[in-house]
């Protein structure tokens, strides 16, 4: 029953991927670098292979399920056949079972008969689960009832082979998360910035900056990252259906830092002031205004702004006269002068 499984990274040749050395043929995966392949059909032997696996949880009693799975025939082999379909099981199957052909597929494949070795082709369906199914089985169930077959090559090989991958078990009205980075954003040289909306179990997550997709810089759903330089971040995702969906954000750096010079304009004034840093306004900031006597009459906070270099007061409620401002920036006198407001 076993089902052979392929790899780009196997030290083998026979089980490589694109090609393999077992004289099946040549495939590129359909997603990542791997699949698994089996022998459904064989004359004469009526030899059976099935591709099986536990699921990830035990389906629910009544629940509809999505089922999807991709098949492409190997290229040296004489046969394709129709009968490609799945049984969902509470305990795994035994040969035993297969041998009774009393197994009757939920799932069949509506596609006829399958040929093409260059594509993958979607088999899919939907199933109510009875409840407790734990493993699925991919496979021709058909041991005394014919299999719809066709011969179409005469290579040597009489069977049929498939490759199978990119297989998903999934509640038909399960909510589907797409690529979502969150929104431009500014901030400081030096600092981090954590990207990204949702971090999901059964999902993959590729990072990389915008033209560089071949660099991936993290799979996490939601990572930190530390740019020097203004950058433009690209998420891709795979969902559990294997669907790819995309998002981008970018992140503008800019110096922060304590402002080293302040232009405070027009003055004199008849109420409104623009106090005008070079650099970014820090948190902690503070205009205070003095009068004649020293009082302190006056104090606006300024809300920490990486994006404003500048902010505006209003005096319109003060007496005409001259007074003195101080600009305090995390407990610090860093500006002090005098403006004129003019009635």
């Amino acid at each position: 029953m076993d089902t052979t499984y392929f790899h780009a990274c196997a030290t083998h040749n026979n089980f490589t991927v694109p090609s393999h050395g077992n004289g099946l043929g040549f495939q590129y995966a359909k997603y990542g670098n791997a699949y698994s392949g089996y022998i459904p059909f064989a004359v004469p032997t009526n030899r059976r292979e099935y591709a099986s696996t536990a699921l990830s949880q035990e389906l629910k009693f009544n629940e509809k399920y999505c089922v999807s799975f991709y098949v492409s025939l190997a290229n040296y082999v004489d046969y394709g056949i129709e009968d490609i379909d799945v049984y969902f099981s509470i305990d795994t199957i035994q040969m035993k079972h297969i041998l009774q052909d009393t197994i009757n597929p939920q799932l069949t494949n509506s596609n006829g008969i399958i040929t093409d070795t260059m594509n993958w082709i979607e088999i899919s369906g939907k199933y109510i689960a009875k409840g407790g199914e734990r493993f699925i089985t991919i496979g021709n169930f058909n041991i005394n009832r014919p299999t719809n077959n066709l011969q179409i090559s005469s290579t040597g090989s009489p069977f049929s082979y498939y490759y199978v991958d990119n297989v998903s078990v999934y509640t038909c009205n399960a909510p589907v998360y797409t690529a979502a980075c969150g929104n431009d954003t500014t901030i400081c040289l030096g600092n981090s910035i954590q990207l990204g909306t949702h971090q999901l179990e059964q999902y993959e997550y590729f990072w990389f900056e915008m033209g560089n997709e071949k660099d991936t810089l993290s799979t996490l759903g939601i990572p930190y990252f530390s740019p020097d330089t203004t950058t433009t971040y690209v998420l891709k995702v795979l969902d559990f259906k294997f669907d790819w969906s995309a998002d981008t954000i970018t992140v503008k750096v800019i110096e922060c830092g304590k402002p080293t010079s302040l232009n405070v304009y027009p003055n004199p004034t008849y109420g409104e002031l623009t106090f005008e840093f070079n650099k970014p306004i820090p948190i902690k900031t503070y205009i205070s205004f003095y009068n004649m006597l020293g009082q302190k009459i006056k104090t606006f906070s300024l809300p920490e702004s990486i994006e404003n270099k500048s902010t505006k007061v209003n005096l319109s409620g003060l007496a005409s006269g001259l007074y003195f401002y101080r600009v305090r920036i995390e407990g610090e006198e860093s500006f002090k002068g005098k403006v004129v407001l003019l009635r």
